[in-house]
């Protein structure tokens, strides 16, 4: 949280701009950190914590037309961050959010380094696979009003967001906007998190009718996703991670399947007035 303060309150930027940040019950040293800091402190309860109500009330709290979101653990890589990510909102008003590239930090969780290697590859249009990502954006306050980020979703918020809007509002991919994005292979972390992708899936496809790319969930089947992670893990030199190799995609797969099987259980029917 420092390092990414402290690189926040370092950029080069002529518009003025407020930080706020918002604390769900952290139990660590988070809040003696960022009391260290001009920045705006809410906090709120862990139960009421949701990703779409935290960037909804941040939004609500700020005061500038364009509403920058940066997760606490992603680190701007330089001081022109900002500046680059607001610029396509600033010179364009049909514009109404901006992304920028995720960079992680190599050899500290290799599976998460491969996925996001090619989530921000471009493509032949310059266009990656991410279509909009809230741990490093940019949107217009105003937008954001007519369509705030849905509160019940526990994960891809950012995902139902940007296929629900407007056809006439645009995002834009800004790749010189780029923050450092990882997060430490903890196998806990990502059983909890496809979990989760499991259990999101469910709720997308009962409430909107929306399906993840093919990227997400199982990755591409049964063989080929745990063959590309291997050969990625053999080209990058990362030997002593092959010892987690079997461990991590069979926890994976199974966390995944039970938020799915949970999920349908949860949601059932589609319901009303959402989709």
């Amino acid at each position: 949280m420092a390092r990414t303060l402290e690189a926040v309150q370092g950029q080069a930027i002529d518009q003025p701009f407020e930080v706020i940040v918002i604390d769900s019950g952290s139990t660590d040293r988070t809040l003696e950190l960022v009391r260290r800091f001009d920045v705006r402190l809410i906090e709120i309860e862990p139960g009421r914590f949701s990703f779409g109500y935290a960037l909804n009330l941040g939004a609500r709290q700020s005061r500038g037309e364009i509403v920058v979101n940066l997760s606490a653990h992603c680190i701007p890589t330089g001081p022109g961050w900002m500046a680059s990510l607001v610029a396509p909102l600033l010179a364009d008003p049909d514009v109404a959010a901006s992304h920028g590239r995720q960079v992680p930090l190599a050899g500290l969780n290799p599976y998460e380094e491969r996925l996001l290697l090619a989530a921000f590859a471009p493509g032949p249009q310059g266009d990656v696979q991410v279509e909009f990502s809230n741990s490093n954006c940019a949107v217009r306050r105003s937008v954001l009003e007519r369509n705030p980020f849905d509160e019940e979703a526990a994960f891809a918020e950012d995902f139902i967001w940007a296929r629900r809007l407007p056809a006439r509002q645009r995002i834009v991919y800004v790749p010189d906007a780029a923050v450092y994005h990882s997060h430490p292979l903890s196998l806990r972390y990502w059983a909890q998190r496809y979990y989760r992708i499991g259990l999101q899936e469910r709720y997308m496809e009962q409430v909107y009718g929306l399906r993840f790319p093919p990227s997400a969930g199982d990755g591409g089947g049964f063989l080929r996703e745990p063959m590309s992670a291997l050969w990625f893990l053999l080209r990058r030199g990362y030997l002593l991670h092959l010892l987690a190799f079997p461990v991590y995609f069979a926890l994976r797969r199974l966390s995944y399947h039970r938020g799915l099987r949970e999920g349908a259980l949860r949601w059932g029917p589609r319901r009303a007035g959402k989709a």
